[in-house]
């Protein structure tokens, strides 16, 4: 049995919005041209106050998201694919603008992360995009993923309840800070 994830090339997934129904591409980071514009879009939204309070405060404070660590997730994201380590994917507009992001964390096929944030200016989203990682996740080879989820990060718990995640209540519950979730792709046997 492969060990490794296999996600397939020139990856291009549809996501509608569920609220406004425009349409989106979900893209492999590393088939992305990387421009200035690409950076300024992921440094622009770091730096909404709701993605900033829940993904990037704890990391740097008051300190703002700087095009600089921008340029650094786009590099992590390149290697990470080229390392076959991590799986960074992106949102985009139809008009080629970042609008989210969402990760697998390892190559850990039985129990892989899984992160995300989108625009605020893009709500409704964040599901449909859950629901397209796990499908492309599923042919890739995962069994298992699951998201952690700080405690008052109600929109979050939301987004992967509807997307078919579970709360791990064991793992839960002995956590102060963050609430589990999984999601069961198939068994060992398929």
């Amino acid at each position: 049995m492969n060990m490794m994830p296999n996600f397939p090339s020139d990856i291009a997934v549809p996501v509608q919005n569920y609220l406004s129904g425009e349409r989106y591409i979900l893209r492999r980071i590393d088939e992305l041209e990387v421009s200035p514009s690409l950076v300024q879009g992921v440094t622009t939204i770091c730096n909404e106050p709701s993605v900033y309070k829940w993904i990037f405060e704890d990391l740097f404070g008051s300190t703002p998201y700087t095009k600089d660590k921008a340029e650094s997730f786009f590099e992590i994201g390149l290697n990470g694919w080229k390392e076959k380590k991590h799986f960074i994917f992106l949102l985009m507009s139809q008009t080629g603008d970042v609008v989210a992001a969402i990760d697998i964390k390892s190559p850990d096929l039985e129990n892989a992360e899984i992160g995300y944030w989108a625009s605020e200016l893009h709500r409704g989203c964040m599901t449909n995009t859950v629901l397209a990682l796990l499908s492309l996740a599923r042919t890739a080879g995962y069994f298992r993923l699951f998201g952690r989820v700080k405690k008052e990060n109600i929109a979050s718990m939301k987004v992967l309840s509807r997307a078919g995640f579970q709360n791990d209540t064991v793992k839960s519950e002995s956590c102060d800070t963050h609430n589990y979730y999984q999601v069961f792709l198939k068994t060992m046997g398929e």
